[in-house]
């Protein structure tokens, strides 16, 4: 009895990391609605496990923000920081504070998301943690946009993508590259806008990243339209869509 009961624990940790693997390659495959079920599965196997349960809640968090669940990102990261904290890991911390600081940024809550974000900034210099500061730069970039503060927006995008391309990073310097793109639409550049787009739309499809080519078709689609040709925008707005459509990201199809 005790053999089998043994023997059953076992499978049930082997299970939890298989379950867990499984949703991080449906992420990595923007496979979005099912890899949040695999998380949640992957959480209740994991029992009493707290480390473990904070990795599911990061990604989570990751995969509610990408699909524009911001509700339950902001819950789910929050949950995490506050777990992270108990766990004295602060790294772990850093990096669900960064994520809350995404999905508040999403939610309209600029100034609280700006604050949070400057402050991931800080620890991840001080942890040395350079992936971490061109996430967090690029995280404040998007922040500045939005607030209006365009130049801002524009040289924070530029040394995130810089620092990047110093990582052989090219997702990221993809994403500042779409960064460039919608501040340059905001500032009346639309030349730069379509030019950055372009050029990001060839760095995900090289990456097949799913998301990516859809965020970048609707950066293309939406320049296109500010140049007054409007059925070139039409051909890439439906391409947008149907790439939104098939990874579940229910805000940006919408």
């Amino acid at each position: 009895m005790k053999k089998r009961n043994a023997h059953a624990r076992f499978m049930r940790v082997n299970d939890r990391f298989a379950v867990f693997e499984a949703a991080e390659r449906l992420r990595a495959a923007s496979k979005y609605i099912e890899a949040e079920k695999l998380y949640n599965g992957a959480a209740r196997l994991g029992g009493g496990d707290e480390a473990f349960k904070l990795d599911c809640l990061l990604s989570l968090g990751d995969t509610n923000r990408m699909t524009g669940d911001f509700i339950k990102a902001i819950k789910n990261y929050d949950v995490a920081a506050g777990l992270a904290g108990r766990l004295k890991d602060m790294a772990g911390r850093t990096d669900a504070l960064t994520g809350l600081g995404l999905s508040l940024r999403a939610a309209g809550e600029i100034k609280t998301a700006i604050r949070i974000l400057k402050g991931c900034a800080k620890e991840y210099k001080r942890f040395k943690d350079r992936p971490g500061m061109a996430f967090a730069a690029w995280s404040l970039a998007g922040a500045y946009r939005i607030q209006g503060d365009l130049p801002k927006a524009i040289v924070e995008f530029k040394r995130a993508k810089k620092m990047f391309g110093v990582l052989k990073d090219k997702s990221g310097a993809g994403y500042c590259l779409t960064g460039l793109g919608g501040a340059g639409r905001v500032a009346e550049r639309y030349g730069d806008s379509l030019k950055y787009y372009t050029q990001a739309n060839k760095v995900f499809r090289g990456l097949n990243d799913k998301f990516g080519v859809a965020y970048s078709y609707c950066g293309i689609a939406n320049a296109m339209r500010m140049q007054g040709d409007f059925i070139g925008a039409l051909q890439f707005f439906k391409k947008a869509k149907d790439n939104y459509k098939k990874i579940g990201d229910r805000v940006s199809y919408a």
